[in-house]
């Protein structure tokens, strides 16, 4: 009996890692196919946010962003752009390698990303505070899938990231519950409240709020 535990801790480990995989490609196996060929969105806000992060890794730089308001021009902020992600993309595109095909496709991927990982922190989360592991795996999912900021998904791209506020809870239950390394607990939520602002500001919200709570 001893000797088939690790075998079956491995094929659980398996089947929470496979799983919500499987569910995003059974969904989604269009943006899989071709990450940069798929718009969740080609109108409105949608087709907009697809631009402006598109059009600033190509042409714009700094804070700034020229693609609107013409002749003066925007703070990348304040055009949905996801500042921390347009930033990254476009050192990437300059001292890398060529993103001009890849920008499209990369924002597709990284909020698919997001619902997948999304799934194992709350597993994670759940299991912590001593939920069956069934029952987390199958809640994980049922919160990620259920959430509704899966309607960002149809233009406001950088509220979609689901992962977010299930990473935040997990650091800090990780800060007040562990006896070890707090300081690294800390560190880190703080680290990811800089990179949701960043990514929308609506995130220091949120973020105030489940800090504050």
């Amino acid at each position: 009996m001893k000797s088939t535990l690790p075998w079956l801790r491995i094929l659980w480990i398996t089947l929470v890692l496979a799983l919500p995989g499987i569910i995003l490609y059974a969904y989604f196996p269009k943006i899989f196919a071709c990450p940069a060929c798929y718009l969740f969105e080609d109108g409105g806000d949608g087709l907009k946010n697809y631009y402006t992060l598109d059009y600033y890794v190509k042409h714009d730089s700094g804070w700034h962003f020229s693609g609107m308001n013409y002749p003066y021009g925007e703070n990348i902020i304040y055009t949905d752009n996801q500042p921390i992600l347009a930033l990254t993309l476009q050192w990437i595109d300059r001292h890398i390698i060529d993103m001009d095909r890849h920008i499209i496709g990369t924002l597709n991927m990284l909020m698919l990303l997001s619902l997948y990982f999304a799934v194992l922190i709350l597993y994670k989360l759940l299991r912590r505070w001593s939920v069956g592991k069934w029952w987390a795996l199958a809640s994980a999912i049922g919160i990620t899938f259920l959430s509704p900021q899966l309607w960002r998904l149809q233009g406001h791209y950088g509220l979609s990231y689901i992962c977010f506020i299930p990473l935040l809870l997990l650091l800090l239950d990780l800060l007040l519950r562990s006896v070890h390394r707090k300081w690294l607990w800390g560190i880190s939520a703080g680290l990811l409240i800089v990179v949701m602002s960043l990514t929308h500001m609506y995130f220091l919200l949120l973020s105030a709020v489940v800090v504050g709570r």
